[in-house]
């Protein structure tokens, strides 16, 4: 077999993510889910359930007095701040391990994670549009592959980091080059392989290519890649490809990104995120070692 074919068999060989995860991603797809039926799925899981009362009782949602159930913080947060939160819960065990290939110590990459995912959803309020509900998945997943390529397989990034300095391209191009796949197509054959939704699965394969993906899919992917490209710029949890990323100037059009946009985005991600990172103990304040 070639090496992108070791790769990818490696990658659908990985543990499926447990039944609950899969469920509650299943439930985010969903805008009239019950609060009933997510209820009852969130308090099967004492850890799930900590962590949305932690966010619940946070500075961002603090009320007048401290809430002990999900109930109480279905009606505080909302159910879609709630559904988002799950999925970052479920997804968390998986994207808060160290990634040794791409330099991120434990809990960057679910920094980065999280910072993409916030970014989404603070792009969307800022530009005021809705955008499919399974974006906040794709965002927090996006960069999965990472794990696989970094971790399972243990890639020696150097000649990767080397060619993409050399050669002035951008780093997907040179894992490209240099293992016959990258990272966005490792994880996209990873969540295909969990059977994850395919607009979820696309958004993930080409969120630094979005101009290639399916058209019915190409919304999505654009709006995840944008996410990445602006949560890359505040440096939390980046690993050593760091900024070495083109921005897609269709997808910049497409949402009419200026430069105040993204300022304002990534100001009010950041003034966000610190909640959200600190519900899974992870630290806001420093950049990744490898930048």
């Amino acid at each position: 077999m070639s090496s992108k074919e070791i790769i990818l068999e490696k990658a659908r060989s990985v543990a499926a993510l447990p039944i609950q995860t899969l469920e509650i991603i299943d439930l985010v797809q969903n805008p009239d889910v019950a609060m009933s039926q997510l209820q009852e799925l969130i308090e099967r899981d004492p850890g799930m359930t900590s962590n949305v009362l932690r966010m619940a009782n946070s500075s961002s949602f603090r009320g007048v007095y401290e809430i002990g159930s999900i109930r109480e913080a279905l009606v505080r947060l909302g159910t879609k701040t709630v559904l988002e939160l799950a999925v970052a819960s479920a997804v968390a065990p998986v994207a808060r391990q160290p990634v040794a290939g791409y330099d991120m110590p434990a809990g960057d990459l679910l920094t980065h994670s999280v910072v993409t995912a916030t970014t989404a959803n603070e792009l969307a309020k800022h530009l005021k549009i809705d955008v499919n509900p399974r974006v906040f998945t794709a965002a927090l997943l996006h960069d999965i592959g990472k794990t696989v390529l970094g971790t399972f397989i243990q890639v020696n990034p150097r000649p990767i980091i080397d060619l993409a300095f050399v050669e002035h391209i951008p780093f997907d191009e040179a894992e490209l080059k240099v293992l016959g796949t990258n990272h966005p197509e490792v994880g996209a054959v990873l969540l295909e392989s969990w059977g994850l939704p395919k607009t979820i699965v696309n958004a993930v394969a080409f969120h630094h290519k979005p101009d290639f993906c399916p058209e019915s899919d190409r919304s999505a992917a654009e709006f995840v890649h944008v996410a990445d490209i602006l949560g890359r710029l505040c440096g939390l949890g980046v690993g050593v490809d760091g900024l070495n990323y083109t921005a897609s100037p269709e997808a910049v059009h497409h949402f009419r990104i200026t430069t105040h946009v993204a300022e304002e985005v990534t100001a009010k991600m950041i003034d966000t995120v610190s909640d959200m990172l600190g519900v899974f103990d992870v630290q806001a304040g420093s950049e990744s070692h490898g930048n």
